[in-house]
């Protein structure tokens, strides 16, 4: 059996700054960890490398969202009705499709288990090489997680350091309900109305509200079959914890609040 990974359930929903704070931290730490987490409010997040005029943030304060920067790459994604999960990883020696291709597969498996659904991973191409505002949910890519054809989580990846050293963090959305589409709200620019087909939603499939705890077990369940590792729980520290809400501005586009609430 491999070394345990730390697990942290951080259902209690934070600031989007704050998350994107803790995930960069724990990426910093370097250790084999897996969390899933929640948002306080509506939070749009834009890509590392993605401008931040591809959004309205005087739309974004009128609707009440937040707006972030996240640590990794990719395209505009609302988070709201969610549950989002990020795994901790050393990645020497393994590529950055491979990795996404596991990760992939230990969620499909956990929600399959849970949920009793048929979620798949499949290596589908991007629908348009053009790299746009459009939304993440707006298309399918390789090794996402979907059912019936249609994506249900949305990941991202970013690689830190380099040969033995090298770590990768990737998050992602699991989406239990359809406020993500509101996001075509707060975009610059023409959003085709059909952006959003290619996606679906845990209580659109199941046709009932979703437990978020249920989410999270089935996120522990595969990531430990998959990887064949035990996840040990253990909490944020006060340190941790301070030094992810100092951090929190370095991530923020628009923050009414940086504080949890």
């Amino acid at each position: 059996m491999a070394e345990p990974w730390r697990w942290l359930a951080d259902l209690t929903a934070a600031p989007g700054a704050v998350q994107m704070a803790r995930d960069a931290q724990l990426a910093a730490l370097g250790q084999p960890t897996a969390r899933v987490y929640r948002w306080s409010r509506p939070t749009v997040s834009l890509g590392f490398h993605q401008p931040s005029d591809e959004i309205d943030l005087s739309a974004c304060a009128s609707l009440g969202f937040d707006a972030v920067r996240r640590p990794t790459g990719g395209r505009a994604v609302l988070h709201a009705e969610e549950v989002t999960y990020a795994v901790v990883l050393p990645a020497a020696g393994i590529s950055i499709a491979a990795l996404h291709s596991r990760i992939g597969a230990a969620l499909a498996l956990g929600l399959r288990t849970v949920f009793g659904i048929d979620a798949t991973v499949a290596p589908r191409p991007e629908l348009s090489g053009r790299r746009s505002a459009a939304p993440c949910f707006g298309s399918s890519a390789r090794d996402e997680v979907q059912v019936g054809g249609r994506k249900l989580v949305g990941s991202a990846q970013r690689r830190m350091g380099s040969g033995q050293t090298a770590v990768a963090l990737q998050h992602g959305s699991i989406l239990l309900g359809p406020a993500h589409r509101r996001l075509a709200e707060v975009l610059r620019g023409p959003v085709d109305s059909r952006a959003f087909d290619h996606a679906t939603e845990l209580e659109t499939v199941l046709g009932a509200p979703v437990d978020p705890a249920d989410v999270a077990r089935a996120v522990r369940l595969g990531l430990s079959q998959t990887f064949g590792i035990d996840l040990t729980d253990r909490e944020w520290t006060d340190d941790e914890r301070l030094a992810a809400e100092h951090a929190a501005a370095d991530y923020a586009l628009f923050h009414p609040l940086l504080t949890t609430e």
